[in-house]
């Protein structure tokens, strides 16, 4: 037999007395306090609590009582319970900052749809000149702006109203972008 058998209340217990000095120290410390207990009871028995003692002790053991009956947080109705009770505040908490608001309408955009603008390009435009995009702001004399080199296709071209070489009609045209300081194209020109 092992120490915790023994002290678990395992039948052969005062067998183990004898060979562990540890237990028998343990339980010759544990008699001696019970005896003392049970002397101090004896001498004590005519003294009473004050009344107000009483009622508070015996308050504090139904109270652990009833304690004892609220499920443990383990159980699993006390999980469900918490996770319902999270839930709740969570919607009440998206409910008030709602506020009765609609949510905006946003307008889907197609993928596969393509819409061309319309540009006003010049009569004649020279090699090298920028052309300016449609719905673009016009660059303002000192405002900062940055070339982009980018490859177009040719189809671009045609969308400006430009002439396309019908002998390439899949190959890339090298173009570069003027960005305005926001960042946004304002003019483009081709290169080849």
């Amino acid at each position: 037999m092992n120490c915790d058998e023994f002290w678990n209340g395992e039948p052969q217990a005062l067998d183990h007395l004898k060979e562990c000095r540890e237990c028998a120290a343990r339980f010759d410390r544990q008699e001696r306090l019970a005896a003392g207990l049970r002397q101090l009871g004896a001498q004590t028995r005519h003294l009473q609590a004050p009344s107000s003692v009483e009622r508070q002790v015996v308050a504090g053991f139904r109270g652990r009582a009833e304690f004892a009956r609220m499920p443990r947080p383990g159980s699993l109705w006390w999980t469900v319970g918490a996770w319902a009770a999270g839930l709740a505040v969570t919607i009440g908490i998206a409910m008030l900052l709602a506020g009765g608001r609609q949510p905006e309408s946003t307008e889907r955009i197609r993928r596969h749809a393509t819409q061309l603008a319309v540009v006003e390009v010049p009569a004649v435009v020279e090699e090298g000149e920028f052309i300016p995009l449609p719905n673009a702001e016009s660059i303002a004399p000192n405002e900062a702006v940055n070339l982009v080199r980018i490859e177009a296709p040719r189809s671009a071209l045609v969308a400006l109203g430009l002439a396309v070489d019908a002998d390439r009609p899949d190959e890339p045209v090298e173009a570069e972008v003027m960005l305005g300081a926001d960042g946004v194209a304002r003019a483009i020109r081709f290169l080849d």
